[in-house]
């Protein structure tokens, strides 16, 4: 039975279903057929005796007075104990008969026609036709219109029969079944085995038969023409078909016939349902009082192999439980009890955003969890626009799931070209920008790298998109004889941002040129080659230097010829 799963339902480590089993004042209903079992005996005579020796059961009428024809054969035992007797003038050795299935005894019938020679008035110059025989009794009542009946009744086969049929089965009838009326056109049972009967031992055949109204009497035999019969020859069989008898003979007992609406009984588990790892469950089936049969007997069959009427389960699957009742009639229900997945948010460990923007952070969604960020939501997703540390509880039907997330903004991206530079004649000119991966460049002349060459000059413009801004760079290029030109090297320089005289620009400054800066104790604390005019009284590293003086060397080539000069160039701050 597939059900909604109910979280809410499991809340401790032991979950307990107390289920009360309903009580009512029952309606007992009865079998309609009288004496079924057939321990009331009218009289106990011998195997070929008298008839009628059960009460209520009844030979059908026949049309002729052939002794011991059409009737249904006495087996009980107040006769023999054993029920293994000696057939009275046979040579076999023991007739096999089954202990009765209810009682003390039941009937025995023919399943085909029995022939004997001899004459029949209504059939002359041939061997005398007997037909088949059949038990017949009179229901406690008479049936109701469209009732739907459950019909039962169990046979076993003899096993000296010369060949086993499959059409033995159950007519109701509103007037007394006549012996040859199964001879009739459209006869049939309305309960008949679905397999050939050829088991000794006890077999249920059963069904279900809607009420037509007024249906008075039931029979029991083979309603099914010779030629139409369902048949397996025996190859135990004592007789054969060449000897004077042909007997298929079946064994009838625990015949039953009841409103399907009074054996109709519920059996029901709790709802589908999950667990956490390592909780129990007790699981108890509840049975209904629908049943309107005195109930004898009551057992359980679950899954698991438990006959209690609970059982205690800790691990997922699929269970399911049968209640019988009186041996027979049995219902049954399962659930399906898995474990509840384990919640992961999927949020990662860090998140980077643009200053000044937003990001909605969202965690995974799971049915029965809940959640508190940290920024006071209580959805599943929260609004991130500032850096910091924040955290997400999620709170499952099983445990608390803590998870930590550190925002932080992406830098600023920045370079330092010059705004100008001089390209001499026939010697191209390289703009290097800082490099970074996460950015993207594009150069005026189509480079998109993190530099660039020129070949002529004008305006050179690089634009950087990082993810989160645009940028644009201009410098401005020269083109100039250098040759002719003289090197003019500054002595000073303030760094402070104001746009004036910010960098250590060198007039007519050779491409390729390198220059080092050096500190008062030695130290090369800035080195650059070429150096493109942008130093800005930083280290190597970006780090602002101290106000001072500081020595320069500056290395170049003209006139195919290496100059290298040196001096000093004050920091002003």
């Amino acid at each position: 039975m597939q059900r909604q799963v109910n979280p809410l339902c499991i809340t401790v480590k032991q979950i307990t279903f107390i289920i009360l089993l309903f009580t009512c004042v029952q309606v007992v209903a009865q079998n309609l057929v009288p004496n079924p079992n057939f321990g009331d005996v009218a009289v106990c005579d011998s195997i070929d005796g008298s008839r009628f020796l059960f009460h209520d059961w009844f030979d059908p009428p026949r049309p002729d007075t052939a002794s011991g024809v059409g009737g249904y054969g006495f087996h009980d035992l107040c006769i023999d104990s054993t029920f293994k007797a000696t057939r009275p003038g046979q040579n076999i050795q023991q007739m096999y008969w089954p202990m009765p299935k209810a009682d003390s005894g039941y009937i025995s019938i023919f399943g085909l026609d029995v022939w004997t020679f001899g004459s029949h008035p209504n059939f002359p110059n041939r061997v005398k036709w007997v037909g088949r025989s059949f038990g017949e009794v009179m229901l406690n009542q008479s049936l109701v219109k469209g009732d739907s009946l459950m019909v039962e009744f169990y046979t076993a086969a003899w096993r000296w029969s010369t060949e086993y049929v499959q059409n033995i089965g159950v007519h109701f009838s509103t007037d007394t079944f006549r012996l040859y009326d199964y001879l009739l056109p459209g006869m049939k049972p309305h309960v008949e085995a679905d397999s050939i009967l050829r088991d000794t031992t006890w077999t249920k055949v059963s069904g279900t038969y809607v009420a037509m109204g007024g249906e008075k009497f039931l029979t029991v035999g083979n309603f099914t023409p010779l030629d139409s019969c369902t048949r397996w020859d025996n190859p135990l069989a004592y007789w054969t078909v060449s000897t004077e008898e042909q007997p298929v003979q079946y064994f009838i007992d625990a015949v039953t016939v009841i409103p399907w609406d009074d054996i109709t009984f519920s059996v029901s588990l709790p709802n589908d349902t999950l667990l956490c790892a390592g909780d129990s469950l007790l699981l108890h089936a509840v049975h209904d009082t629908g049943f309107a049969l005195p109930v004898h007997s009551k057992s359980f069959l679950w899954s698991t192999g438990s006959s209690d009427s609970s059982i205690t389960i800790g691990n997922p699957g699929t269970y399911w439980v049968e209640v019988q009742y009186n041996g027979k009639y049995a219902r049954y229900d399962t659930i399906e009890v898995d474990y509840y997945p384990t919640y992961q948010s999927g949020l990662p460990a860090e998140l980077q955003i643009c200053d000044g923007q937003s990001a909605v952070l969202s965690a995974n969604t799971q049915s029965s969890v809940s959640h508190v960020w940290s920024t006071g939501s209580t959805s599943n997703s929260t609004n991130l626009n500032q850096e910091g540390k924040y955290w997400l509880q999620s709170f499952t039907p099983c445990d608390t799931v803590n998870d930590t997330l550190l925002v932080s903004y992406y830098g600023k991206y920045s370079t330092s070209l010059p705004t100008d530079t001089v390209l001499c004649t026939n010697e191209p000119v390289e703009l290097i920008a800082h490099e970074d991966s996460s950015v993207a460049y594009s150069w005026s002349n189509g480079g998109s790298s993190h530099s660039s060459t020129y070949y002529q000059g004008g305006e050179a413009t690089l634009t950087v998109h990082t993810l989160c801004d645009t940028l644009q760079f201009v410098t401005t290029i020269t083109e100039e004889d250098c040759e002719a030109l003289e090197v003019y090297i500054p002595n000073s320089f303030s760094p402070d941002g104001d746009g004036l005289n910010d960098m250590f620009e060198i007039g007519n400054l050779p491409p390729d040129a390198s220059l080092q800066i050096i500190s008062r104790w030695g130290e090369v604390v800035y080195e650059a080659r070429p150096y493109q005019n942008n130093w800005r009284g930083t280290t190597k590293s970006g780090k602002a230097l101290p106000a001072g003086v500081y020595t320069y060397v500056l290395i170049y080539e003209t006139s195919g010829k290496e100059i290298n000069e040196s001096g000093w160039v004050q920091v002003l701050r």
